[in-house]
């Protein structure tokens, strides 16, 4: 699945120049912990946490005294995995969208200016000194929307078929024995399909590799025994029939109290 399936426009890029005390409310507002900031001409000029917000010595500052370095921003025709790995890297709760401006007839440095406008001659002179140098070999871009962590949180549980009835398995095997094809084949044998499979790398050299396979079957007894023999290591078995189990358990245990 691409990015721009996931495209929202809430919450609404910041302007250069909204006050930081309006930032924090929108922040708030909207649950999340960091914002985009967009010009008037849409383009992406940076992307503020609360953190930094917080630590701002004016609330009522213009957001532009606040930025630095290029936002971290993801293509709109970029995988989820894609944005993902960018959103973990750098602890974001929502990851700006955009896609570079071709011929654009103003430079970085009249990107910066424009965003430092109404500031005092120094704002404008740092903002354009932080944004060429971070700009100096990348085209200006053009702001899209965002995307929030607990949507690809989402589209993570959809892809591994969290929702879907079946047992899930926790198993182990040696990085240089490790086939997927080998696994999916072995557990097909006893008529169980395969819905989704997490791979985990090896901690380190000689380590195993971690795989957290669910299935569409509740009874996983035969799977573990095949795969158990195969040179697999069953960490650990999870099913609904377990939870049933417990149920029983627990109401046998109750009629007993009575």
């Amino acid at each position: 699945m691409k990015v721009r399936a996931l495209l929202a426009d809430s919450p609404a890029p910041l302007a250069p120049g909204d006050p930081v005390e309006t930032a924090l409310a929108t922040l708030l507002e909207h649950g999340v912990a960091h914002q985009p900031v967009a010009d008037e001409n849409d383009r992406l000029i940076g992307l503020l946490s609360e953190e930094r917000l917080l630590e701002a010595a004016d609330a009522e500052a213009p957001v532009r005294s606040l930025l630095g370095r290029r936002p971290v921003s993801v293509r709109p025709g970029a995988h989820v995995f894609d944005a993902t790995r960018s959103m973990v890297q750098h602890d974001l709760s929502v990851l700006p969208v955009a896609e570079p401006i071709t011929n654009v007839g103003s430079s970085a440095a009249d990107s910066a200016a424009d965003a430092a406008a109404g500031g005092t001659a120094a704002d404008g002179a740092r903002a354009a000194r932080e944004y060429n140098a971070a700009s100096a070999t990348e085209a200006p871009e053009r702001y899209l929307g965002v995307v929030h962590r607990r949507d690809l949180f989402e589209q993570f549980a959809r892809m591994l078929s969290a929702q879907e009835p079946g047992a899930i398995l926790a198993l182990e095997a040696k990085e240089r024995d490790y086939s997927l094809a080998q696994l999916v084949h072995l557990i097909e044998q006893s008529d169980v399909k395969v819905l989704s499979v997490a791979s985990e790398p090896a901690d380190g050299r000689g380590s195993p590799r971690r795989l957290t396979v669910k299935l569409n079957a509740t009874d996983t007894t035969r799977v573990c025994h095949m795969l158990e023999h195969n040179g697999f290591d069953i960490v650990a078995s999870f099913g609904e029939q377990d939870d049933e189990v417990l149920e029983r358990v627990q109401e046998f245990m109750r009629y007993l109290e009575v």
